[in-house]
């Protein structure tokens, strides 16, 4: 069908990758996700360049600044930090949307849908947690875990939108005019020429 629940739609990875970031600082591992997301852009060169001499323990986010692959991506990094250090997740992750690139990469009203959806998820969470960013990231990692797969997405489309589905998905659906392509192509062998 899709491409599976709401944790591994690919605008809300690119969120997921900097809330998981923003929790632990030091991890390689998020770093490299978050670099070579959408929201920063890095080559595997490039990754390696900002993560090859890098002290265990050290706060990536310097670095990730002095080795963004562009300015704008740079002014953005140093926002993610001062929010990451501040517990200001929320905000960080609406500024995101609003001032990255992201939704210049997934430019669906559906993507911009997820992506509301993964911060209504993340305020939900850090309600339960008291705001603990690294309690809000084992919750996440769980939930990866388990239930990425049962978190669907709710997606609506604006009035006067065409929908394109197919003749199973459709069914059921009422609409004032409705195409049906390729309904009497030769490879529908049930249906002769007199009929048509």
């Amino acid at each position: 069908d899709r491409e599976g629940g709401l944790l591994k739609r690919p605008a809300v990875k690119s969120l997921l990758a900097l809330v998981m970031f923003a929790a632990r600082p030091s991890s390689r591992n998020f770093a490299a996700d978050l670099a070579r997301s959408p929201l920063v852009g890095m080559s595997d060169n490039e990754i390696q360049a900002f993560l090859g001499s890098a002290r265990r323990g050290e706060d990536l986010f310097d670095r990730l600044v002095d080795n963004a692959p562009t300015d704008g991506v740079a002014v953005m990094a140093q926002r993610w930090q001062q929010h990451a250090r501040r517990g200001r997740i929320l905000e960080m992750l609406e500024e995101t949307i609003d001032y990255s690139d992201l939704l210049l990469t997934y430019p669906r009203l559906t993507d911009r849908q997820e992506a509301e959806q993964f911060v209504t998820l993340i305020t939900s969470i850090l309600r339960e947690v008291g705001g603990d960013s690294i309690v809000l990231a084992q919750r996440l990692a769980t939930l990866i875990e388990i239930a990425s797969d049962k978190l669907d997405t709710e997606n609506s489309s604006p009035p006067g939108a065409v929908r394109l589905m197919t003749i199973h998905g459709a069914k059921g659906c009422q609409a004032r005019v409705v195409f049906v392509a390729g309904m009497f192509r030769a490879s529908h062998g049930n249906v002769n020429q007199e009929v048509r």
